[in-house]
């Protein structure tokens, strides 16, 4: 379901909306140009200027003087509340419309919100773009019900519109037959080679770069495993084999398999961390709990990490104590270390040494994954 309309958001639409020139005939051959700009940005407040231009019949602006700011708009971002400043009279027919569409926006829904959420729910039934320009899908007849009910909805919508502006989601049967397969089977094709080659080129940039992080690798390993599933479904559908798109997105899984791998050689401590954790070698002692110590000293315990993930950092107040399994981990109150960036490690394994922790990367979780 689309977000509940948010006074933020409210304000934010017709204020950009209005950022196009509204332009007026003075006469001789001049403009008046009203248009609406950002003026300041803050914690505290949005700021909009209604900026008012007179331009010659050449649409040039005569003078420094004929360029002015006419009126103001400010949003408190604590209080939620809108202030409007009208400095010169002219400004009032441009406030008067921010203000009618904000009060408008607060209470009601916009058509891209609804079409993002119709848009959202076809996506998550396999479809397969049929045009190129959009708007018109292959949708496997297993979701028959629910495009059903999305014609529903889409009339019992019409009923609240506040505009001229009609829009419609219908559904057409398609016969059986081998043509129909043959029309699906190419634009599916197109369609998955479009979509491979656009992460291909996301996928080089990234393997470029040096900040690539778990939850980007972790989102392109589903994506190529949602693939292959969509694949397997098509398959069935048409009863076909589809060697291409089976070929490109093993292509693209052999991408994410580097990506993987790369994240999985990068440091999990920054490199200014490291530095400060290198300036201070001694950072905790690593102490087992009384009912392992029946256990052999020469033994290296390996702790299985939760799956929930696990973070490591120096605790806050001096002499802390981290249960990590079944031993304490204690930070010396002389050698504390600074609280550093927190690097939070996802599936792992982690590794106590007598003295040091050890923690291992992602690459075997994310092998399974890719599987």
């Amino acid at each position: 379901m689309p977000e509940e309309p948010s006074k933020i958001n409210a304000f934010k639409r017709p204020t950009t909306e209005l950022s196009e020139e509204t332009e007026i005939d003075i006469g001789e051959g001049k403009h008046a140009v009203y248009m609406v700009r950002l003026a300041a940005k803050t914690d505290e407040e949005i700021v909009k200027s209604i900026v008012k231009e007179v331009r010659d019949a050449s649409k040039k602006a005569l003078t420094s003087e004929d360029y002015a700011e006419i009126g103001r708009v400010h949003f408190d971002k604590d209080t939620e509340d809108v202030r409007y400043y009208d400095l010169q009279p002219d400004s009032q027919p441009i406030t008067a419309q921010i203000r009618q569409l904000y009060e408008t926006y607060c209470s009601y829904l916009t058509g891209k919100q609804i079409r993002v959420m119709f848009h959202e729910i076809i996506k998550s039934m396999s479809p397969t773009l049929v045009r190129p320009s959009g708007a018109v899908y292959f949708i496997p007849y297993v979701h028959a019900e629910m495009v059903q009910k999305m014609e529903i909805l889409s009339k019992e919508l019409a009923a609240y519109g506040i505009t001229d502006y009609e829009s419609a989601f219908e559904s057409i049967p398609l016969i059986d037959a081998d043509k129909t397969r043959a029309l699906v089977e190419v634009r599916f094709e197109e369609q998955n080679t479009r979509d491979v080659d656009r992460t291909l080129v996301e996928l080089s940039k990234l393997l470029q770069g040096t900040d690539t992080t778990t939850k980007t690798a972790a989102k392109y390993v589903e994506q190529v495993r949602a693939s292959k599933e969509i694949i397997t479904k098509y398959e069935g559908l048409l009863n076909k084999e589809m060697s291409i798109a089976r070929m490109k997105v093993e292509v693209l899984d052999q991408q994410v398999r580097k990506l993987v791998e790369k994240v999985a050689q990068q440091p999990l401590i920054s490199p200014l961390a490291q530095e400060k954790k290198a300036a201070e070698p001694s950072i905790a002692v690593v102490v087992p709990h009384p009912e392992q110590t029946q256990e052999s000293v020469a033994a290296k315990p390996v702790l299985r990490a939760p799956i929930e993930g696990i973070a490591v950092a120096a605790p806050a107040s001096p002499e802390a104590h981290t249960v990590v399994g079944g031993f304490t981990v204690i930070v010396p109150k002389a050698e504390q270390a600074p609280r550093i960036e927190q690097s939070v490690v996802t599936k792992s394994d982690v590794k106590v040494d007598d003295t040091r922790v050890f923690w291992l990367s992602l690459s075997r979780f994310c092998r399974q994954r890719l599987i």
